[in-house]
């Protein structure tokens, strides 16, 4: 893959400097997330993480519900902020292997209490992430939204007078959606086993409406989604110059 894709951005633009910026804010994180983890609490540790990964995302999503297209505002708005939750469902991951990795290299063993802030965060993580891509295709399908997502879009995000757009080449919309599909089957999927077992298993003839219902709304969850993930744009023009 030539760096053109990989920094989604034109090669003549990338800076030595900028780059070595990113990466010793990267360390200063890391070293900072250790001694708040050590010396205060995990939360505090983790909202550290919360605001590097996620506070484009958040930016960018407040800068475009003033843009004066309704399809950016009431689609590309929400995609933005799934994009958000699903990097804080990130940061509870890097919070447990963080941990793990204090009581390894430090010899300190760590209360079980200390790994319920990277829970949280995962958990609330995956379903805000899941719920706003489940918005986001509804507002799709319902403008006839195009949608394209990449990360050229935080190029000009400081800049006020600069309009936010995308010209980079990897659309994250088709990942979004299908990790939202894949959450929605996930969370629905023990409750039709459950109706099975009931009826199968127990003879109770009370289990048939748990496939059904959970089945109903798997269907109204999905749906959405898979129409939204067929009419993607193939471009950043089909939806940002349309």
């Amino acid at each position: 893959m030539s760096v053109t894709h990989t920094f989604e951005n034109d090669s003549r633009a990338w800076s030595p400097i900028g780059w070595a910026f990113h990466v010793w804010s990267w360390i200063a994180l890391l070293v900072l997330f250790v001694l708040l983890e050590v010396f205060v609490d995990p939360l505090t540790a983790s909202l550290v993480l919360c605001l590097k990964l996620g506070w484009r995302d958040l930016l960018v999503a407040l800068r475009l519900r003033g843009h004066d297209d309704p399809r950016i505002v009431h689609a590309i708005s929400l995609y933005c902020l799934a994009q958000a939750c699903f990097k804080v469902a990130l940061a509870g991951v890097l919070v447990w292997a963080l941990i793990v990795a204090c009581e390894l290299l430090l010899g300190i063993p760590q209360p079980v209490e200390r790994f319920l802030a990277g829970f949280c965060l995962l958990f609330s993580g995956l379903i805000l992430g899941a719920l706003t891509v489940g918005f986001a295709a509804v507002r799709t399908v319902e403008y006839r939204v195009r949608p394209w997502l990449d990360g050229t879009l935080y190029k000009h995000l400081l800049d006020r007078s600069q309009r936010l757009t995308c010209q980079g080449t990897f659309n994250r919309v088709p990942a979004l959606l299908r990790l939202g599909m894949l959450l929605a089957t996930l969370v629905l999927l023990p409750g039709v086993y459950a109706g099975y077992h009931l009826l199968v298993v127990k003879g109770n003839l009370a289990g048939i409406m748990g496939p059904v219902i959970f089945i109903t709304l798997w269907w109204h969850g999905v749906k959405p989604m898979w129409t939204a993930l067929k009419q993607v744009a193939s471009s950043p023009a089909e939806c940002w110059d349309a």
